[in-house]
């Protein structure tokens, strides 16, 4: 526990939440985009497992430098931390929520959370901004995609 800093309060955290509303069941959505390992679906990025098969505890590499371990299951949801990576040492964690608003709709919310007290001002709009646009765009590409099954 030496590694943690003690001194960093709820309120240091910053939450980015990301939402998009889709016209098909919570089900048949959480097939589409609850696979840990599916990340190049939806971001631009290569990705692979490198230990597990999907389970708490498996974890994902993210191109070279990023590794993120999944820390939490729902039935219709997943949580995961960087442990390694540009932002690791922000406690940078990431959860994907299917959430039923009708019989055959749901909302899909990606929310990011990090520390963002131990980024300088500067640094702090320009991450919302760039986490905002890039996690978006995998909410948007959630949606295309789940809409397009047949």
């Amino acid at each position: 526990m030496d590694n943690i800093n003690k001194t960093t309060a709820a309120w240091d955290f910053t939450t980015v939440a990301l939402k998009a509303e889709i016209a098909r069941s919570a089900d048949e959505t959480w097939s589409v985009v609850g696979n840990f390992s599916d990340t190049r679906k939806f971001l631009p990025v290569i990705n692979k497992m490198i230990s597990g098969i999907g389970g708490l505890g498996s974890i994902r590499q993210i191109g070279e430098e990023i590794f993120e371990v999944l820390v939490g299951i729902g039935r219709h949801s997943y949580t995961y931390a960087q442990v390694a990576g540009p932002m690791a040492p922000y406690q940078y964690h990431g959860c994907i929520v299917v959430e039923e608003t009708g019989e055959s709709t749901c909302r899909v919310i990606y929310t990011l959370s990090y520390n963002e007290a131990l980024l300088d001002e500067e640094t702090k709009g320009q991450e919302r901004e760039r986490i905002s646009k890039r996690f978006q765009g995998a909410v948007d590409a959630m949606k295309k995609a789940v809409e397009n099954v047949s």
